[in-house]
């Protein structure tokens, strides 16, 4: 599958981490490699950028695990709290968007979580950093200039939002408690990724 745009981000011998733009892509889209159930849950979404994008990450997804990894059944089981695997393969993936950008990760040893966001002034606030940080978070957040409190924002939010998706727990879990002693992760790489012309 040769999606314009495409680029590795990461990689080991045992995860990779892949970035592409929905836009460039539409004409890769197929229906035919999704399971039924999941096409199903896809077309129930009111605007079509997010049917589009969701089937275009899948459609790579299952295309990639097909191609390297011999895998022909993209049936999807569910945890306890509705984290979606392969039903019939240990290959874990996680998957995010935000506005026209689609990230995947996917690993044959670890439980992966991934998040993507662009960065918006806009967006941070005082008010949205007290629902995700916690105290030392915030004073961190609080002390730093204008440009690094957006950084650090957003650093915090993708961080935990990844940790989430890799633990399943989604809303189960107040994000504030996603920290050790110190107020840092635990355990997380994080990227800021300048998306050059060939990608937007």
């Amino acid at each position: 599958m040769n999606l314009k745009s495409l680029k590795r981000i990461y990689s080991d011998k045992d995860s990779e981490i892949f970035i592409f733009n929905i836009e460039q892509n539409c004409s890769m889209l197929n229906n035919s490699i999704i399971p039924k159930e999941q096409l199903e849950k896809i077309k129930k979404y009111k605007e079509e950028i997010d049917r589009n994008k969701r089937i275009l990450s899948r459609t790579f997804l299952f295309n990639y695990c097909q191609e390297k990894y011999n895998l022909d059944n993209f049936s999807f089981e569910y945890t306890n709290n509705q984290r979606p695997k392969f039903k019939y393969s240990n290959i874990n993936f996680s998957i995010s968007y935000s506005k026209d950008i689609v990230v995947v990760a996917l690993s044959t040893t670890l439980r992966v979580g991934i998040d993507i966001e662009y960065i918006e002034s806009s967006a941070v606030s005082n008010n949205v950093a007290l629902e995700f940080m916690d105290t030392t978070q915030f004073l961190e957040f609080n002390n730093l200039i204008k440009e690094d409190r957006d950084t650090y924002f957003y650093k915090v939010w993708t961080s935990k939002e990844s940790y989430l998706k890799v633990s399943g727990d989604g809303l189960y879990i107040n994000p504030k408690t996603i920290t050790n002693e110190i107020g840092e992760f635990l355990y997380f790489k994080n990227y800021i990724i300048s998306f050059t012309k060939s990608l937007i």
